[in-house]
């Protein structure tokens, strides 16, 4: 309960951090899907042979940010307060893009410098994962705290939609022929320095009295003598946290946490998004589909957002473990039918077979979105606050978003060697198969052990 002499907590103001800070995660994320050809260009000229490493390294230098910022960001918001650690990622989340931005070394070394500026990035990224729904959850009424929470995922869908948009209107005359003269060194620039944008907005939030601390961090410190105002300065922080999360009462969620943060990663969509344009390239193999495999890119994008729109509509209509099972449905047909439609994929066919099979992927696709963000997508924020109780909740969102992270980093690496036109149909089908297989076993763990404090909390109110 919040102290009398405080205000209650401004509903806008809680939207705002978690649509900023999920734009900051779904952009600076999101932007290499267009941004990584034009960087190639630029830094590794035209003849680079293995283009699947240096996309890889693109995507794994902020994912490797990110996942040291989730681990930072959990002990660091319990240790400064979650006022404080906002402001920071908000400072990493602008510099950020302008440091990548300005890379002026060329070749080899300018491509390893940017990598290791986007780990920089990525810690911005990785603290927004960690602060944005922690703090909201923390800070929201109960009977909106579902549609407030599945927000950050909405805005990340944003941000991966909007980073798609923009890196097209981006692209250089040389890949997109017709458009209007910008190089490769203009147009990965301007793609990446877009991203300031919401962690400046960040910045306005949390460095002004728009954002107040929040009221549960306060109370769990104390002066030694006696409890202060929640006004005071200092406050000695209890005993509880890293050490508590290993014990007995917590294992059981625990497991449950890392359970679903192997399902956020593993079924498959961050290899989806990320590598959209190159999984419609393969499914699409004729020169007039290539062109069009951009749109669609768009497309399946925009397609994640109005799907996480459903989610947020509905999270606070239907319990949670319900859409996550049902979701859990959706994507395991979903990564079936596209781990089939790469079996069925007649290379030597240029004519209807591959488009037909190009046709039911984009489907399956559609279907897999649809599940992801109904489901584990767009419920993973909350129910990492679900599962876990207050004393322990810090330490865990920031475990298991290092996890998560971690998962991404090791995806983000296999996944583009996997996706490359020139091996087997088998190696192309096999991750999609794995991802399914990895969603059959969410389902029925989840099935029998996931349990909501939240559920716990309200009575069956779609009765």
């Amino acid at each position: 309960m919040m102290m009398d002499s405080e205000p209650p907590p401004s509903i806008p103001i809680l939207a705002m951090i978690n649509i900023f800070g999920g734009l900051i995660f779904g952009y600076d994320t999101g932007i290499i899907a267009t941004a990584s050809l034009p960087i190639r260009k630029h830094f590794l000229g035209p003849k680079n042979e293995d283009k699947s490493l240096y996309s890889a390294l693109l995507t794994a230098s902020i994912l490797l940010g990110a996942m040291i910022g989730s681990l930072v960001g959990g002990a660091l918001s319990d240790f400064i307060g979650r006022k404080k650690t906002m402001l920071l990622m908000g400072f990493v989340s602008t510099i950020g893009p302008i440091i990548c931005s300005v890379v002026y070394l060329e070749s080899f070394a300018g491509f390893y410098l940017l990598c290791v500026l986007r780990i920089v990035l990525g810690f911005g990224v990785g603290l927004s994962s960690v602060i944005c729904p922690l703090y909201v959850n923390e800070m929201s009424p109960k009977e909106i705290k579902g549609r407030l929470g599945t927000l950050f995922q909405l805005s990340i869908t944003i941000g991966i939609l909007l980073s798609y948009a923009i890196g097209y209107l981006l692209l250089p005359s040389s890949i997109i022929t017709g458009r209007y003269h910008l190089d490769n060194s203009a147009s990965w620039r301007l793609q990446i320095a877009v991203g300031l944008l919401p962690g400046f907005n960040i910045i306005i939030l949390s460095g002004t009295n728009l954002m107040r601390e929040s009221t549960e961090w306060k109370k769990k410190y104390q002066r030694e003598q006696r409890e202060l105002p929640v006004s005071g300065d200092t406050y000695k922080p209890l005993v509880e946290g890293p050490t508590r999360l290993i014990s007995s009462e917590n294992i059981g969620p625990l497991i449950s946490g890392i359970i679903l943060a192997l399902t956020l990663q593993f079924t498959g969509i961050n290899a989806v998004m990320y590598y959209a344009t190159s999984i419609l390239q393969t499914s699409f193999p004729n020169a007039k589909s290539q062109s069009l495999s951009y749109y669609l890119t768009i497309i399946v994008g925009a397609w994640n957002f109005v799907a996480t729109g459903i989610a947020v509509a509905v999270s606070d209509k239907f319990h949670r473990k319900t859409l996550l099972l049902f979701g859990l449905i959706l994507i395991i047909a979903g990564d079936g039918v596209l781990g089939i439609c790469y079996l069925a994929k007649d290379k030597n066919n240029v004519s209807t077979s591959p488009d037909a099979t190009g046709i039911v992927s984009v489907i399956a696709l559609i279907v897999f979105i649809a599940g992801f963000e109904i489901g584990p997508g767009a419920l993973f924020w909350v129910l990492l606050s679900d599962i876990f109780a207050p004393g322990v909740r810090e330490s865990a969102n920031g475990f298991i978003n290092f996890l998560q992270w971690g998962c991404n980093l090791v995806l983000s690496i296999v996944f583009p060697f996997l996706a490359k036109p020139n091996i087997s149909k088998g190696q192309q089908a096999a991750p999609f198969f794995f991802f399914s297989a990895l969603g059959v076993i969410s389902f029925f763990y989840n099935l029998k052990f996931l349990k909501l404090t939240y559920e716990n909390s309200r009575r069956e109110s779609v009765q």
